[in-house]
């Protein structure tokens, strides 16, 4: 495990772990395996499919890079929680490339009493690109409070607080870009899935977790959780969209290529094996950027995980761009 950490101690600037990692193929299909086992080829892990969505290899899927990110948090300290990472895909990674992973402290605050710090990471490629930025919200303890593994996580959203139903930020703009409207807003429960020990432990391999209270049964018992958790961006291979598209169909009909632009996964609790949760659906939003090489429109989905009872346990939000 790496070393304890104190909110106390946290400094702006303070660098976190570089981490430097390969999108190994083998990697991506057990990736795929995980969060879409019935699918076949893919754009991830086949060259054929690759070429017809118009990319000149398999590329690498958004759930595998901010998995490698997020290890960057764990590798920081053994006692801290990542509660949220805030995504941006700026450039197609594709397999067998090697990527640096890194970042720094920004800021840190007691926001609703938790001890939260906040940290830009990134990954860098060998041409010193960054081809996918992050934002941060780690849980660090303070030297007399509770651990971050006891710690309640960021508080969800109020409930209500949706897009107002066949409203879009692209109808304001006045852009004709024909999709369905009446599907804005619009909450579709999904039903409910359970979590395996099994697809929890695949994950944490997946994406090349080096603690093995993420996948390795006895040494979680003797973790600070007391048995395996999901890693905090695990969520993120359970969202409906990575999945080709089960859930809304805003039935956009605009440019000729699709591509992921953001992921952000939020957690509100631990997740655990046998937790079952319920995936309440919607579109949030269509919207358009025009700059120098044309227009650009966004849809913006959310998934949001909610327990037995009702409480959301995590929420995982993504755009796509179509150009």
């Amino acid at each position: 495990m790496a070393k304890e950490l104190f909110f106390e101690d946290v400094e702006m600037g303070d660098p976190l772990p570089s981490l430097a990692f390969q999108f190994d193929p083998a990697s991506i299909r057990a990736l795929v395996d995980v969060w879409w086992p019935e699918r076949g080829a893919t754009r991830f892990d086949s060259e054929a499919e690759a070429h017809r969505d118009g990319f000149p290899r398999p590329i690498v899927p958004s759930h595998l890079s901010i998995g490698y990110l997020g290890n960057v948090v764990l590798a920081w300290a053994g006692n801290v929680r990542l509660a949220k990472l805030d995504s941006i895909c700026r450039q197609v990674l594709f397999n067998n490339d090697h990527v640096t992973c890194q970042g720094f402290v920004v800021d840190k605050a007691l926001q609703d009493g938790l001890p939260l710090v906040h940290a830009d990471l990134y990954m860098e490629s060998e041409q010193g690109e960054r081809p996918l930025t992050s934002s941060a919200l780690i849980l660090v303890p303070t030297r007399e409070g509770p651990s971050a593994h006891t710690l309640p996580g960021l508080p969800p959203p109020v409930a209500g607080a949706a897009t107002s139903v066949g409203l879009s930020s692209v109808d304001a703009q006045g852009l004709k870009v024909d999709f369905d409207r009446s599907v804005i807003g619009v909450e579709q429960d999904l039903g409910a899935v359970t979590i395996t020990e099994e697809r929890i432990v695949a994950y944490a391999r997946a994406v090349g977790a080096s603690d093995p209270i993420y996948w390795d049964r006895r040494a979680a018992q003797h973790g600070p959780y007391g048995g395996l958790v999901a890693l905090p961006t695990f969520c993120s291979i359970l969202s409906t969209r990575s999945r080709g598209g089960i859930g809304p169909d805003v039935k956009l009909k605009f440019g000729t290529t699709g591509q992921e632009a953001t992921l952000a996964v939020e957690n509100y609790r631990l997740i655990r094996p046998g937790d079952v949760l319920r995936i309440l659906a919607k579109v949030k939003d269509v919207y358009a950027k025009t700059g120098r090489s044309g227009t650009m429109v966004f849809t913006v989905y959310q998934d949001t995980f909610l327990d037995p009872q009702g409480t959301p346990v995590a929420a995982v939000t993504r755009s796509s761009v179509n150009f």
